[in-house]
């Protein structure tokens, strides 16, 4: 009995001891990440250059969502509910995006954008209107990162590389080519070459 009221007290001063202090866990975001800012809903910072890579985020205020019925089938319920979801931006003036990538975006784009430069994106694939928004701007964002692909060069070891190997099938190339020429050579038949004999 007497363990059991001590075991009772100790565990009433480590709660007290808890909830005086404040109770965090060894993996707690803030031990885990100690630089990092722990605001969530926090919007980034984008200082855009002129040949800054794209970096994801898309800012929803800057983008016009508009809801529409599906074409989908679901009987009645697709009639009455708008659950299709319409996204557009202003190519021009969407300062999120770098100057280059809207170049190619304009270039690369240029059926999904009308007369007043919008760039225009619908989803219709599933009947919850949040999950075809999402899917809308997964669209919007695959197209900038296509826009903004560049092809890598080669560098000056790959470019020695390639001369060599081009060097080397050369050699192989001509070597072959001197082999079959001897082999060809030495197919003359005796029987010519003892006629050429006589008549010399």
């Amino acid at each position: 009995m007497l363990s059991i009221l001590t075991r009772l007290s100790t565990l009433n001063r480590t709660l007290v001891q808890i909830s005086q202090n404040g109770y965090k866990s060894s993996i707690s975001l803030d031990k885990l990440y100690p630089k990092s800012n722990l605001d969530t809903l926090a919007k980034p910072e984008l200082k855009l250059e002129s040949k800054e890579s794209f970096s994801g985020y898309i800012p929803i205020e800057k983008l016009i969502i508009s809801q529409k019925t599906c074409s989908k089938p679901g009987g009645q319920h697709v009639n009455k509910t708008q659950t299709g979801v319409e996204v557009r931006f202003h190519v021009d003036t969407s300062d999120w995006i770098p100057e280059w990538i809207r170049s190619k975006l304009k270039q690369k784009q240029v059926n999904r954008i009308n007369k007043e430069g919008y760039l225009i994106v619908r989803s219709e694939k599933t009947r919850k209107m949040l999950l075809n928004q999402a899917d809308c701007m997964e669209q919007i964002r695959s197209m900038i990162y296509q826009a903004s692909f560049q092809p890598k060069g080669l560098s000056e070891d790959e470019k020695l590389k390639i001369q060599i190997d081009k060097k080397i099938s050369d050699g192989r190339r001509l070597v072959d080519k001197r082999t079959r020429s001897e082999r060809k050579s030495h197919r003359r038949h005796p029987i010519y070459d003892s006629i050429s004999d006589y008549y010399d």
